[in-house]
């Protein structure tokens, strides 16, 4: 048999305490890369610069192929070119989400992620990323 909130205070002491979660804490930021087609020549900053002295970390990113060709993404480092996330095939027309499970973090302080990818074509990203210690 169940017992409810009340009695499973009651029964191990506690009183005064909530229940409830208080939620995330970060000043989250959203980008949108909008229409860029040079990923595979050249990497695109996919995101704003973190905090000064702060690493930056993505909850979320978001890719949208505006071709009809398909391609391979993923996300590197700025200046270390260190690539920090898994290759997210994206069909043609079509979009997929870098589904993170946690949170994707920078492996340096000041430094941007970049968005690659193996075709030349149109690509609109979005990134969901905070400033944090690394």
């Amino acid at each position: 048999m169940g017992r409810t909130l009340d009695e499973l205070k009651a029964w191990f002491g506690v009183s005064g305490v909530k229940s409830e979660d208080a939620g995330p804490a970060q000043a989250l930021t959203r980008t949108i890369t909008s229409g860029n087609s040079t990923m595979k020549t050249t990497p695109v900053a996919i995101t704003p610069a973190p905090t000064a002295g702060k690493a930056l970390v993505a909850t979320d990113i978001w890719i949208s192929n505006l071709s009809a060709t398909a391609l391979n993404f993923y996300v590197k480092m700025e200046t270390s070119n260190n690539r920090i996330s898994p290759i997210v095939p994206v069909a043609a027309n079509s979009s997929a989400q870098l589904t993170l499970r946690g949170y994707l973090k920078a492996d340096a302080v000041d430094k941007k992620f970049l968005g690659v990818s193996d075709q030349d074509v149109l690509v609109d990203v979005m990134a969901i990323t905070f400033s944090d210690a690394l």
